[in-house]
């Protein structure tokens, strides 16, 4: 799988498929499915990179019948709706991208999953319906603002703790 992962990310996307197609045989062989739903998600991103959208979605759909995890259906539906996005079908990147956001308070807090509301503002926007894709960039832009803020406060308080840290280092010195 990691394996697969690296080439992906050298954009060796033949070596990649190679090692993934590898995992998801080896997994039917054995009789488990505990990476076959990631494989077919890393292959499907595989040929979304390669603008092959209809063999992505076909990939991302499969997943979903491995992957039990609300995770990986958010993740999904996101990539799936990114496909229709990008080759102008506007009803089904909608429909994709309106069920990842059912499951979006289910994940766990990621800057990146935030990019289903700008997919859904998009949408939105090439539909003509401009209020929705306002209220998505709004959201949008909250969920952005809500990472930042967290990332601040985190890093306040690590300064905190090497503060006191330090303060108290130099005590025990004393």
């Amino acid at each position: 799988m990691q394996l697969g992962e690296v080439y992906a990310k050298k954009e060796d996307f033949g070596q990649s498929k190679q090692y993934l197609m590898e995992v998801i045989s080896d997994e039917q062989k054995n009789g488990s499915d505990k990476y076959t739903g990631k494989a077919y998600h890393y292959l499907a991103n595989n040929y979304m990179a390669l603008e092959e959208y209809d063999t992505a979605i076909d990939l991302f759909n499969k997943p979903s019948s491995y992957n039990s995890s609300t995770t990986g259906k958010f993740i999904s539906y996101l990539d799936r709706g990114d496909c229709y996005l990008r080759m102008g079908e506007n009803e089904k990147a909608l429909a994709s991208l309106q069920k990842a956001v059912m499951l979006y308070q289910s994940v766990s807090p990621n800057p990146e999953y935030a990019e289903v509301f700008n997919l859904l503002a998009k949408a939105y926007l090439q539909k003509g319906n401009t209020q929705s894709m306002a209220t998505s960039f709004t959201s949008y832009g909250d969920e952005l603002k809500n990472f930042l803020q967290q990332k601040e406060e985190n890093i306040q308080l690590l300064n905190k703790q090497r503060f006191e840290q330090l303060v108290n280092s130099r005590a025990t010195l004393k």
